[in-house]
């Protein structure tokens, strides 16, 4: 006879995120790649992979008072159609990103270098105002985008790190820098607060800075 027993337990591990030394040594491992203003846009807005691969120029406000990027498609890769544009991965996901300035001077480069990939085409480039097409304008390969930051992050002594990583790392520094849970919910596009908690984690700088606001809060009271 066979007695049945439960499955051991797995214990959950938290989604990997670059601390800010990290992100800084993959910035720097980008600088010339053809990726490099992909990145760095999607650590500095949030962004999905696909969000960044389906972004059109239509969709960014680089000049005015309030520069910001409207996230209204994705690039989704389907079976028998390859790569096609649709909508946001949820009605949240239809936001608006405000940039930073970091984020801003990315995609200033960016338009630069797609009016450079433009030329060089010639009469081959297929406009589809992407920010980050291929070399002849269309929609980027996903696993193109994963091998670009595979390489990169083997530059950079990033270990067990993929293109979602940045995400989860814009939403851990976004925590850090005390924005409103509710605030960093919008920018990720989350349609709980649950998974926006799922998008943010403890660095240890904040255990560090945690434990001596507790001190001087302590020598203040005692």
């Amino acid at each position: 006879m066979v007695r049945l027993v439960d499955a051991p337990r797995t214990e959950k591990t938290d989604p990997r995120v670059l601390d800010p030394e990290e992100a800084a040594a993959f910035l720097d491992a980008a600088a010339g790649d053809d990726m490099e203003q992909l990145f760095t846009t999607m650590l500095y807005t949030g962004l999905r992979p696909a969000e960044g691969r389906g972004l059109r120029w239509a969709d960014v406000q680089l000049a005015g008072t309030t520069a910001a990027i409207q996230v209204r498609q994705q690039m989704l890769e389907l079976k028998g159609q390859g790569r096609v544009a649709g909508d946001p991965k949820s009605q949240h996901g239809r936001r608006d990103i405000p940039l930073i300035p970091q984020a801003l001077t990315a995609l200033q480069a960016q338009r630069r270098h797609v009016a450079e990939l433009r030329l060089h085409a010639g009469p081959l480039w297929q406009d589809h105002d992407l920010v980050f097409p291929d070399a002849l304008g269309s929609p980027l390969v996903s696993r193109t985008v994963r091998d670009h930051f595979a390489r990169i992050a083997g530059r950079a002594g990033v270990a067990d790190a993929t293109p979602h990583t940045l995400r989860h790392s814009t939403g851990t520094f976004l925590l850090a820098a005390g924005v409103p849970d509710r605030v960093v919910q919008a920018i990720l596009g989350h349609g709980s607060a649950a998974m926006t908690r799922h998008y943010q984690h403890v660095l240890p700088t904040m255990l560090s800075d945690a434990g001596a606001r507790l001190a001087q809060f302590l020598q203040a009271t005692s």
